[in-house]
């Protein structure tokens, strides 16, 4: 893959991951809004670039987001109203095509090509 190219796909998915996580964030402050017996019972979870203002530390609040994360990954929670839905499945499909997109391209650069 020509260097340009590599740079250009690494944009675009870097671009999506980031999608996918501004969309968890916007789940999860919802959750914490009107929800917040559930998000106390996650552990107090963080976002990727949102925090509540009570809370607890960053470590924790890191450690029960990806708890949260990998359980939104597996099944839709409870809570979830249907017009919420369609930010979760963005949240997913934006991580699989990511996490796919950057194998994919770490294998072509490691075989030259």
């Amino acid at each position: 893959m020509p260097f340009p190219i590599f740079i250009m796909v690494m944009v675009v998915l870097t671009l999506l991951l980031m999608l996918g996580r501004r969309q968890f964030d916007d789940l999860l402050r919802h959750l914490h809004a009107n929800h917040s017996e559930q998000w106390l019972q996650a552990g107090k979870p963080i976002g990727f670039f949102w925090q509540p203002e009570e809370g607890t530390t960053w470590m924790e609040g890191t450690q029960a987001r990806s708890v949260l994360f990998w359980s939104w990954m597996r099944s839709t929670p409870a809570w979830i109203e249907p017009q919420l839905l369609w930010k979760l499945w963005i949240v997913r499909l934006t991580m699989v095509i990511s996490s796919l997109g950057f194998v994919t391209a770490g294998i072509m650069l490691s075989q030259g090509g």
